[in-house]
């Protein structure tokens, strides 16, 4: 059952959502989580990681690029709770197969 209350959360949307550049990767906190929008399905992202300092964010878009998600849609999120709440959002969206009740 959906907890509507809980879909409706200011704090469960994303911290940001849409294309990142490289520019918005180095403006992004230290410790949000990153995903990548582009994978086998909405729960196996190519790309997904805890951000950690900015120095390190050259090594960040360079696995991005090797993954050929660099410039591609991605989703931040700063806390565990409003990454969950998005996952199930997702999870209960998806359809089952037919045949299944």
């Amino acid at each position: 059952m959906r907890n509507q209350e809980a879909d409706e959360r200011p704090d469960a949307k994303p911290y940001f959502q849409g294309r990142l550049t490289k520019a918005i990767l180095v403006t992004l906190p230290e410790g949000v989580i990153l995903q990548s929008n582009m994978g086998f399905d909405p729960f196996s992202p190519i790309f997904e990681d805890v951000l950690g300092p900015v120095t390190k964010r050259e090594e960040v878009w360079a696995k991005m690029r090797e993954l050929k998600v660099a410039g591609g849609t991605f989703r931040a999120f700063t806390t565990k709770e409003s990454y969950k709440h998005q996952l199930r959002q997702q999870l209960n969206a998806v359809e089952p197969p037919a045949g299944i009740n």
